[in-house]
């Protein structure tokens, strides 16, 4: 990974993760990138590192240490999103900040949150239940099987619809030319 411009920054905030936790997240995290990849339709994939950096050194950065940034191209257009993965739950009292950080997002309007089994994905759903943005959720496992076909429910909504579909919805869904400089995939 680090000869492919991905290196791994140990922060001060993950220093409580357990190493094999947190390497099997990475690894997981990288699949999703490389099945994304495999799509032909990814613009661009910002690392949770690059988003932290932007974040924290320019003053327009992202209200959330996202997993990564992802932009992909469907039909022309340019969809841009937040992915998060959720391989571990996180004690409760966290969820109601990151609601609170996700409503407060001011350059994404789209978040998907992959988990490895349902039991996760309807903790992290019930969690974000009363989160003001559009939220989408799905499965590891399906997603890795079908990717932009993966079938997602929103926290509004007990019907599914795929991803492709979901991200074309609204305003984030930008026809090709009004990129940000891409970043290296």
């Amino acid at each position: 990974m680090v000869a492919r411009g991905e290196c791994l920054v140990r922060t001060e905030h993950r220093s409580t993760r357990n190493g094999p936790v947190q390497l099997a997240h990475f690894l997981e995290l990288n699949e999703i990138h490389l099945a994304l990849k495999r799509t032909g339709m990814l613009v661009y994939w910002t690392p949770e590192t690059e988003v932290r950096s932007h974040s924290d050194l320019t003053s327009h950065g992202y209200s959330k240490y996202y997993d990564a940034v992802v932009m992909i191209r469907l039909g022309g257009r340019d969809c841009k999103f937040a992915l998060e993965y959720e391989r571990t739950p996180k004690a409760m009292h966290y969820y109601e900040s990151i609601r609170q950080r996700i409503e407060m997002e001011p350059s994404l309007t789209r978040f998907l949150y992959l988990a490895p089994n349902y039991d996760l994905l309807h903790f992290v759903a019930e969690k974000l239940e009363g989160c003001k943005r559009t939220l989408y959720f799905g499965l590891l496992r399906d997603f890795l099987r079908q990717t932009l076909a993966l079938p997602v429910k929103t926290n509004g909504s007990p019907v599914s619809l795929p991803l492709s579909s979901a991200l074309l919805e609204g305003k984030d869904a930008q026809h090709t030319g009004t990129l940000f400089p891409p970043i290296a995939v």
